[in-house]
């Protein structure tokens, strides 16, 4: 006879919990991909704010036709959100441009020139999303199961493989490849108002490709989903102060699993009212321009978040770059410069964000450590691996060669949080 029937319910495995692991990343990049097409589509398109800047008829004319004409060889909404996502799993973006520009009149020799470069800015909204999906799916599906090592781990591994795996299935191809071919100086001109180019007919080939690191997208894309569904099913069952027992032994678990719950729920809303206020603020010095301009950082409101949210409360920020062999590097307080009505109700809001996730954790963490030093450390360290986290992925990189035949030049660009912004976590 079979053992099953003796194993309580709430223990066994079902076809639910695999469903549940191998559908939620689907579910999760759809949801993201389809809200950043959404953001985006609301962006007005830059011949629109062209004619808004108060410029005769003829110049907003000729400016509008200019951007339409430029604007055929870029990336449209559906490719634009495509690569802001790949970036969300924490791939880098690699472009590859290459301009050969032809004469037709004197004998003039073709010029090539080649750039390459590699941008690396993780829109971190979209990765929240795509986390959070995935984090409700598995907590929603394993409300009613008594969590096991194997009923958390496995799932969230499968989970994980898929969500890299998808990652990898989208970074294999060139995701943009455009190639122009003789466009014509001379027309492009005439809509600029340069004036006639005479018998000098010059005409520009032009080749970009957009690509990605694969092996960076299969790996963020696993950690990202591994952890998401890790969390999810370790907070499935939601802890109360009167569900411990003081008969019972205290074990760790249940208190780093309610402290990860306290740290990511208190981070969380600091970033998102922080990233809120910062957009309000925004709102108010538009001057003219149409407010959903702000849509097109949608992808970043959570790097905005983040940065408002340290330097509320006195982080600093640094900048380095790399060029022509020397290297020189600037840093200073964020909100150095920024006004009172910014830095004040900032920082207040802060305060009481935190105070209020103290006030949580104090009245759901198991009283059996409130004594004990250990109990004390969960809630602080798990601020720092977080805020870690928060400070390590929101940076702005970016490195380029520019190359022409017989001569190359190099030149690297990087934009982040100071290191010692931690000392506030």
């Amino acid at each position: 006879m079979s053992a099953l029937p003796f194993i309580p319910r709430n223990t066994r495995w079902t076809a639910r919990t695999w469903l549940a692991a191998l559908v939620a990343p689907v579910i999760a990049l759809s949801v993201t991909y389809l809200l950043t097409v959404a953001a985006l589509a609301l962006v007005p398109s830059v011949a629109d704010l062209i004619k808004q800047e108060g410029m005769s008829n003829e110049e907003s004319m000729m400016a509008a036709g200019l951007v339409e004409t430029l604007q055929s060889y870029l990336p449209n909404v559906w490719q634009t959100a495509f690569l802001h996502l790949v970036a969300g799993l924490g791939a880098p973006i690699v472009l590859s441009l290459k301009m050969a520009v032809g004469y037709s009149f004197g004998g003039a020799a073709e010029e090539q020139v080649a750039l390459d470069g590699s941008l690396w800015a993780m829109p971190l909204t979209l990765t929240v999303i795509i986390a959070a999906v995935i984090s409700w799916a598995h907590r929603r599906e394993g409300r009613k199961i008594r969590n096991s090592q194997p009923l958390v781990w496995l799932p969230a591994l499968l989970s994980g493989a898929v969500t890299g795996l998808i990652a990898l299935g989208l970074s294999l191809p060139h995701f943009i490849d455009v190639a122009a071919k003789n466009i014509s100086l001379s027309e492009l001109s005439d809509l600029m108002g340069g004036g006639d180019l005479g018998d000098l007919t010059p005409t520009i080939d032009l080749s970009l490709l957009v690509s990605t690191n694969t092996a960076i997208a299969l790996i963020g894309g696993f950690a990202i989903g591994f952890f998401a569904a890790a969390l999810g099913r370790l907070s499935s069952a939601p802890a109360k102060r009167n569900t411990y027992h003081l008969t019972s032994i205290p074990t760790f678990g249940p208190t780093a699993v309610q402290a990860m719950r306290v740290t990511f729920a208190t981070l969380l809303a600091g970033i998102l009212i922080s990233g809120a206020y910062l957009t309000i603020y925004a709102l108010s010095k538009l001057d003219g321009a149409p407010a959903s301009i702000l849509f097109g950082a949608f992808p970043f409101f959570v790097n905005v978040g983040i940065v408002g949210m340290i330097g509320a409360l006195g982080g600093s920020g640094e900048a380095m770059m790399n060029a022509a062999g020397s290297a020189d590097k600037a840093g200073g307080l964020l909100f150095e410069e920024a006004p009172w009505n910014v830095q004040v109700p900032m920082a207040l809001l802060m305060v009481a964000i935190v105070v209020a996730g103290g006030i949580w954790w104090a009245r759901t963490r198991d009283p059996r450590f409130e004594r004990a030093g250990v109990g004390h450390l969960f809630v602080p360290s798990f601020f720092l691996v977080a805020g870690t986290a928060a400070v390590a992925a929101n940076r702005l990189a970016l490195s380029g060669t520019a190359s022409t035949p017989g001569e190359s030049e190099s030149a690297a660009i990087s934009i982040q949080l100071s290191w010692l912004s931690l000392l506030w976590f």
